[in-house]
């Protein structure tokens, strides 16, 4: 069974409780916050209330957050890498071999690695916590063309699919006896190399029977469609959502006012 940590997952959390349509707002907002700070502890201070509410308002399990997060800051790290060895400018803290790392590379490796963990973690709780069926909905109330709301939707809903398809890979490979490198870089390598053919396959395939499905049901022969379901706006997320955006509007102002 996939763990499935960057599928939707039913729950009763502070962030599952909001409509859908605030928390997509939210997440464009906070998405953007970390382009509006200009100093490093401010963007590390958004990943740390992310993460906060990744734990306390979503309630997602601890090893999940383990699970994704270890990929986000690994993310991070590649980018803050690349700052402090090609960025040499500002005071010289200190040298590792030949290699000079400077205040300049330092800070703007923290700014722009922790703008990619924020942008990343924010999306991972907007995906853990919201059903894309309730985000079309919300989209089609807004006035957005419901086939293209209808793309959103299988983007979403295809991200645990393939990562079920990735175990599934996986586990089959490891039955017909194909072992792990003892080298974790070369088993990295080997990995990539191992699944890219099976999930390209996989994915032309149900692409495939997803657009036989569509045409077999008419989809898009009406200039409307119609929802059992139907939308109505949160005040907790609205709120949620108005005191982000407060946040926002202050930054905004502090570094126009900086410039």
């Amino acid at each position: 069974m996939a763990s499935r940590l960057f599928g939707y997952h039913a729950g009763n959390s502070f962030m599952h409780n909001q409509d859908a349509l605030s928390k997509f707002m939210w997440l464009l907002v906070v998405s953007t916050l970390p382009f509006v700070m200009w100093k490093a502890w401010q963007v590390s201070l958004e990943v740390l209330a992310l993460l906060l509410i990744s734990l306390f308002l979503s309630k997602i399990p601890l090893k999940d957050i383990y699970k994704s997060w270890r990929l986000f800051l690994l993310l991070g790290s590649l980018l803050f890498f690349c700052h402090i060895t090609t960025r040499h400018e500002g005071t010289l803290l200190f040298k590792i071999w030949f290699l000079p790392i400077n205040s300049d590379g330092g800070e703007n490796g923290v700014l722009f690695g922790g703008r990619v963990v924020a942008i990343m973690g924010a999306s991972n709780i907007f995906v853990r916590t919201t059903n894309p069926r309730a985000l079309v909905i919300g989209l089609i109330h807004l006035g957005l063309n419901y086939r293209y709301a209808w793309m959103l939707f299988i983007a979403l809903i295809s991200l645990p699919v393939y990562e079920s398809e990735l175990v599934v890979i996986r586990e089959a490979q490891a039955v017909r006896g194909i072992r792990p490198s003892t080298n974790p870089i070369a088993e990295r390598i080997q990995m990539y190399r191992r699944y890219m053919m099976p999930m390209l396959v996989s994915g032309l395939r149900r692409v495939e029977n997803l657009a036989v499905g569509m045409d077999s049901r008419a989809f898009g022969a009406f200039p409307e469609r119609t929802f059992i379901d139907g939308f109505s706006w949160s005040k907790t997320g609205l709120a949620f959502l108005m005191g982000t955006l407060v946040i926002f509007v202050a930054l905004l102002a502090a570094r126009i006012r900086q410039a």
